[in-house]
């Protein structure tokens, strides 16, 4: 399976919320510069020559859940403070 499908395959698997927010995310994350087929394609070559190297920890299920919940927990007060400002 290529990254590409198993990229579909993840986002498939989130709901619609979820999946608004996860593109917010990568809209907030790059404000300075807008993603481009060439950035994306870039960052994703990123990932790839990490994985390649060796440069990546393995994660259980609870980890993962824990990894998320602070996204999650970080990207709530983030949003409470442009929705204060």
């Amino acid at each position: 399976m290529s990254t590409i499908e198993e990229i579909k395959s993840a986002v498939s698997k989130v709901s619609l919320r979820e999946r608004r927010e996860l593109q917010r995310w990568l809209t907030d994350i790059n404000e300075s510069e807008p993603w481009t087929k060439e950035t994306l394609k870039k960052a994703i070559q990123v990932g790839i020559d990490d994985l390649e190297q060796g440069r990546f920890k393995e994660y259980d299920e609870a980890g993962l859940d824990k990894i998320f919940a602070g996204i999650k927990r970080r990207g709530m007060k983030r949003l409470a403070a442009r929705k204060a400002a």
